[in-house]
């Protein structure tokens, strides 16, 4: 389990990992996909998108345009968790 700690640390795994189409299930390539109900509220459920994830991490609804997405704004917090299986 790797934590964000910062919208830069998040915005850099998204750039060196998520992006490559390195995910697999039964001997197939998947890129990497936004799942969850949340997703699906706001509108980004499927593929993870750069443009769409760094919105997401500067709390922006990368639908809308709007943030709305947390009430807090802390510079320093946690932006996501990458977990994986194996």
């Amino acid at each position: 389990m790797i934590q964000s700690t910062s919208t830069g640390k998040a915005k850099e795994y998204f750039n060196d990992s998520l992006h490559q189409s390195d995910y697999y299930v039964d001997d197939q390539e998947y890129q990497g996909r936004f799942e969850g109900k949340i997703t699906t509220r706001l509108g980004v459920a499927g593929l993870a998108t750069k443009n769409a994830f760094h919105a997401l991490c500067e709390h922006i609804n990368p639908v809308t345009g709007k943030s709305s997405h947390t009430a807090r704004k802390k510079v320093n917090r946690t932006v996501g968790y990458d977990i994986n299986f194996h």
